[in-house]
């Protein structure tokens, strides 16, 4: 018979993602894997939270039953019937004596003849004939140790009437359901412990012992029996105890013997099993079940005990009666430890009776306890909680009753107290041939619902066990061995599958909860279908979850070295079903929506709550993490097993004890979820897989298949890489400088494919060593094939590009791509006389290399290398005054003299500087301009449209330099009259940038009344604003009238001959004024001085003071104003004359200035204005001779 654990487990609650909006926010970061392994930890612990049977048999009796559903539901199922072979048939028809045939024999025994057979396939029929005596019981146990050749596993133990023989069995143990089985109808039987003593109880009612050893002693033989409970008395008066049926607990090491009158006896083996003691006799079960259970109604005279296991017994009646080995205080207060239980016990009491389970169950309801009718049960098997009970049900028939735990009940109890009491289901089935039965889980049941069209049932179901273990339920049925090899029942895959997907919920946002310190805390419970998904996962690693991995043993010379701590054949058990569950994964893409990514993400509420479309990303994160957790675990498992096949001790072992990996190996022993989950994990199966490669190469073995059977920890990179290092180990031990070339070309070949995986430290060894070797090229190519691997989207020269921001995710490949280059660097520092390299096409390697060449004070070097990256490179922010001097000069020294231009344009508006060196920038900016303008455009006709475009920028370019050229001066303007006068402002404010006119004008010359600023910046602006170019002209000349107006007027020629700042007419009229008001002090000829001090030419004065007397006369102004300019205007002819030099009029018109100076001397003759009459004829006649 084949039995199975109890699949049960607690209904395990909504996972949920919660987001605290805490006072401070912080904590550690937790990485998805690290999630997915706190999911798994969690349902394990839920799973371990059912409670034990010990705790389920609260008071001293119960029989609550409840019906299952469906209520036609079988607690054991008819896996396989099983005929007897005809061989067999042909040899029970020539039967001679007797047959002996029990309940779940292994093998089978006709007459003095034993015969086996294998059941799966009802194939390899044996036959042992060797001796002459009717075989009354055959039994299969583990022979002790030391007795037997390694190859025979197994001893059948044969017993006749009159002796007991061992058989060597040798077979593997694949597939095998293995177990110790007790034969009860037979004169002697004889029951096998765990380190392979055999007893045996005689029909004499004495216990016997088959003792066997690998040789004949001086005192025993090499097998003989040994009677263990023989007493003097004994061998005078016989006994007539009948047969006896035996129990052994390995676990406490104890031997049940339950004698034929209900009398059961404990006897204690010894802390290491090798003793026999009698530890207790109890005479009274049946009173003291009376006592426990008012409802016990087995009588005493006809009270049977039918079958004996570990602590429990089964009566005649089909009640079971549990034992305990502890005392009362000690069972309730004292946790158990293996200690405690290896010691002899001091009681063995009844503590609970169970009764019986009703006959007819089906019936769909449960009588109570009087009313059931009483059963005759006349075998009973019992283990892991479920009873089988043969009931004789006729003379003519038998019937099986079963009863076993029924979880969905007990975990109800439990959600409404906090203890639960036992509740079973039970079943009523007849069984005819040999059938092999299986006991039926809560996935069966699940099975049964999902082939019968009653949907109520399946809700109901889901109602009693929950919606996350329902799932799991599906997940199981989906991910069996059968729905993998294509046996699953199509309704049955169809119905879980639509279940599971249609049926298993969606994540949902939960109602706002206050947390610690009064935070308030939005949950996003996610699915029945995730949370299914992580307690099928966790159920499938719980076998190793916590198990260690690796183990740390010493050996006999006292070397410590490394274990698997794990057979293989619960990691490929494991394996099967996490590849199984990968396989469903990958084949079934319907756990979030697609259309989950076109979803809007809304703001948060007030409340706190999630859209749903966070929801399902939430759902979404998770269950890439738990599929992540899957992949994991099945490569691990892989590593393990490829650790078991390579001899992992021996590897380890013949470590020297001195190196760095024999002082690691500590840390190399750790638990399975440890090697899965972490950092430390996944190294320490690197470096004990590097280990391997190393023991693998000095045995000339080759190593290609290891990254086929751990392809995410030790890929076929990880291969290249080691062979690589060998390679470059090989070269420093040669002295040949051609084979080291060789070792060190052959190297990187194998290292440039798999230079992006890489770590920065590893390729700072690997550098060095090559640059020990001299193999400066390899180094270079090597370093930028890293750099060029581990950022193919060129994500760090974006981020370059960008300024460097803080925080930004692209940092950290900007850093690795900068620490390649710095293997480079740091080489050429130490050996100056290497060629520069040329770096092919990566820029950021030039501009790193430009760096140094700067740091280093190289800049002549700099316009030697590629002038592409060169003009990147110092186009690049952030901008200096020292890259933007050599970048112009790089233009020039490239030809390029119009982006020498703008480059210096740009200098001197955005560069910090002093307002001379700004000026000075223009300066040159204007001149390269001009320069690139007259070379005009050398590239040929096919450039000409382009070019004319190129030349018409240029020339705008070069006005608008000019006019910040002009602007600039008129700054500096007004910076060296701050300098040199007593103005508050700060002159270095005017440094800081270029100022605009207006700006000028607002913030300096007018706030400040700088007057002669004032005409500066009027002239340059070209701006006519009559009113305010004469009151700033008569403010100047007045304030300086107490000085010397002549020496003012000279700064004033700056502005000359803007009309705008420098109107001379009016400019005249006002020095008229000036000299009318005071007059006395100015001598004849002081307004035309002036004005020629200025600069202004005499033709320009003699035009603006007929103007000044055109206006004078017009208003008809007193006679002395119209004598003073006539008089200037004579002055500034004879002037003129004076100066003239050969036949250069300088401009004057002569025709005018002769006709002008003979209406002045008819007009001065009409006013009798003799003196000025002839001053205006002198001058005329010297005019004349002159022309």
């Amino acid at each position: 018979m084949a039995t199975n654990n109890i699949g049960t487990s607690n209904t395990i609650g909504s996972n949920t993602v919660a987001s605290a909006n805490s006072a401070d926010g912080c904590g550690p970061v937790v990485t998805p894997i690290q999630q997915a392994a706190k999911l798994v930890e969690s349902n394990i612990q839920s799973d371990s939270k059912f409670p034990a049977l010990s705790e389920l048999l609260q008071g001293s009796s119960s029989g609550d039953y409840e019906t299952p559903l469906p209520a036609d539901w079988q607690i054991v199922g008819k896996q396989r019937l099983i005929p007897l072979p005809d061989a067999l048939f042909e040899q029970y028809d020539l039967l001679e004596c007797r047959c002996f045939m029990g309940l779940f024999p292994r093998s089978s025994a006709l007459d003095h003849r034993l015969f086996l057979w294998n059941y799966q396939d009802e194939t390899d029929f044996y036959s042992f004939e060797d001796q002459d005596q009717i075989i009354v019981s055959v039994a299969l146990v583990r022979p002790r140790k030391g007795v037997f050749v390694d190859t025979i596993e197994h001893v059948l133990v044969v017993a006749t009437p009159l002796e007991v023989f061992l058989l060597g069995v040798g077979y593997s143990a694949a597939g095998s359901k293995g177990g110790s089985v007790t034969l009860y109808a037979t004169q002697i039987s004889h029951r096998g412990h765990g380190d392979g003593r055999v007893f045996m109880g005689g029909n004499d009612g004495a216990l016997y012992e088959f003792a066997y050893q690998a040789e004949d002693g001086w005192l025993s033989k090499k097998a003989r029996k040994i009677n263990l409970t023989a007493t003097l008395a004994s061998y005078f008066i016989p006994t007539f105890l009948g047969r006896l049926a035996m129990a052994a607990d390995a676990q406490r090491q104890l031997l049940y013997v339950l004698a034929q009158d209900a009398s059961i006896r404990v006897y204690w083996l010894g802390a290491h099993g090798s003793e026999f003691h009698l530890a207790h006799h109890h005479r009274t079960v049946a009173n003291a079940a009376a006592l426990l259970c008012p409802q016990f109604n087995e009588a005493p005279d006809s009270f049977a005990l039918v079958s004996i296991h570990v602590l429990v017994a089964i009566t005649g009646g089909g009640a079971r009666l549990y034992f305990s080995t502890e005392r009362r205080m000690q069972r309730f207060y004292d946790a158990p430890s293996v200690q405690h239980q290896q010691q002899q016990p001091e009681v063995f009491e009844l503590v609970h009776v169970r009764l019986p389970p009703d006959t007819q169950p089906a019936l769909g309801r449960m009588l109570p306890n009087a009313a059931r009718p009483s059963l005759r049960v006349h075998t009973a098997f019992y283990a892991a909680g479920t009873v089988l009970l043969a009931h004789t049900w006729s003379e003519d028939h038998d019937s099986i009753l079963a009863a076993a735990p029924a979880c969905a009940p007990i975990l109800a109890r439990m959600a409404r107290q906090p203890r639960a009491s036992l509740t079973e289901y039970s079943s009523a089935s007849r069984i005819e041939g040999r059938t092999i039965v299986e006991k039926q889980r809560p996935v069966d049941m699940f099975r049964q619902l999902l082939c019968s069209p009653q949907q109520l049932d399946v809700r109901d179901f889901v109602t009693a066990y929950g919606l996350v273990e329902t799932c799991a339920m599906c997940l199981t049925l989906l991910c069996s061995e059968s729905a993998a090899a294509g046996g699953l029942q199509m309704d049955v895959a169809a119905g879980a599958r639509r279940f599971f997907f249609e049926l298993g919920g969606v994540p949902h946002r939960a109602g706002d909860s206050a947390g610690a310190f009064g935070a308030f805390e939005q949950r996003i419970v996610l699915s029945g279908r995730h949370d299914g998904l992580a307690l099928f996962l966790a159920r499938a690693l719980h076998p190793l979850w916590t198990q260690p991995a690796t183990v740390l043993k010493k050996d006999q010379q006292g070397g410590a070295r490394l274990h698997v701590g794990v057979g293989s054949a619960l990691l490929m058990d494991v394996q099967d079903r996490l590849r199984r569950l990968q396989h469903f994964i990958n084949n079934n893409q319907r756990f979030v929506p697609d259309q989950i990514n076109q979803m809007p993400v809304g703001s948060s509420s007030a409340s706190g709550g999630d859209t749903a479309a966070e929801c399902w990303r939430a759902e979404a994160v998770s269950l890439g993490a738990l599929y992540e957790l899957v992949v994991r675990s099945v490569e691990a498992i892989s590593f393990l097993l490829l650790m078991s096949d390579f001899n992992l001790p021996a590897i380890t072992g013949g470590l020297p004890a001195a190196s760095a990996q024999a002082q690691r190996l500590p840390q190399l022993a750790m638990p399975f979820n440890q090697l899965v989950c972490t950092t430390e994990g996944q190294q320490s199966c690197r470096d004990l897989i590097l280990t391997l490669i190393s023991s693998q190469l000095r045995q000339n073995i080759t190593i290609d298949s290891i990254s086929d059977r751990c392809a995410s920890l030790f890929s076929s990179a990880h291969v290249a890489l080691y062979k690589a290092l060998e390679s470059l180990k090989l070269a420093k031990e040669t002295q040949e400088g051609s084979q080291v070339a060789d070792l060190c070309a052959d190297a990187l070949h194998l290292l440039v494919p798999i230079a992006g995986s890489l770590g920065v430290d590893q390729l700072g060894e690997i550098c060095g060593t090559l640059e020990a070797l001299g193999q400066y090229t390899a180094l270079v190519s090597l370093a930028l094939a890293c750099a060029e691997q581990s950022d193919p989207r060129d994500d760090a020269v974006a981020f370059w590009q960008d300024g460097a921001p803080a925080g930004d995710a692209r940092e950290a490949t900007y850093a690795k791509r900068m620490a390649c280059y710095r293997c480079i660097i740091d080489m050429l520092a130490k050996h100056p006389s290497i060629s520069l390299p040329a770096g092919g096409v990566d820029g950021l390697f030039q501009f790193a290399l430009f760096d140094w060449l700067l740091e280093t004070d190289r800049v002549s070097v700099l316009f030697q290398m590629n002038p592409m990256f060169v003009e990147q490179y110092l186009l690049v922010e952030p901008q200096s005054v020292e890259k933007g001097d050599m970048l112009w000069h790089f233009y020039i020294h490239q030809g390029r003299f119009g982006r020498a231009a703008v480059v210096q344009r740009h200098m001197a508006a955005v560069m910090d500087l002093s307002l001379e060196k700004r000026l000075e920038y223009l300066s040159l900016s204007i001149s390269n301009a001009k320069i690139a303008l007259d070379r005009g455009n050398t590239s040929g006709d096919a450039d000409q449209e382009a070019a004319a475009a190129e030349d018409e920028g240029l020339a705008a370019v070069l006005r608008d330099t000019e006019d910040q050229l002009e602007v600039a001066q008129v700054q500096l303007e007004i910076q060296q009259q701050l300098r040199t006068s007593t103005y508050s402002v700060p002159v270095q404010a005017l440094n800081d940038k270029l100022y605009t006119l207006s700006e000028l004008y607002e913030e300096f010359a007018q706030p400040h009344k700088m007057y002669e600023a004032i005409l500066y910046i009027l002239k340059a602006a070209n701006h006519d604003d009559a009113e305010l170019v004469q009151g700033t002209w008569q403010v100047i000349l007045r304030t300086a009238a107490d000085g010397s107006p002549a020496g003012l007027l000279a700064a004033a020629s700056k502005v000359y001959p803007s009309a705008a700042a420098f109107p001379v007419a009016v400019v005249a009229r006002l020095l008229v004024d000036l000299s009318v008001e005071r007059q006395g002090e100015y001598s004849r000829g002081f307004v035309s001085d002036c004005l020629l001090k200025a600069l202004v030419p005499h033709w320009a004065v003699f035009d603006a003071l007929q103007t000044v007397f055109a206006t004078v006369a017009a208003a008809k102004e007193e006679g002395l104003v119209v004598e003073l300019v006539v008089g200037e205007i004579a002055w500034c002819v004879g002037d003129w004359i004076k100066g003239l030099q050969g036949n250069d009029i300088g401009g004057m018109p002569l025709v005018a200035v002769d006709e002008a100076l003979s209406q002045h001397i008819v007009n001065a003759q009409l006013r009798n204005q003799t003196q000025i009459k002839q001053e205006l004829q002198l001058v005329q006649e010297s005019l004349r001779q002159m022309f």
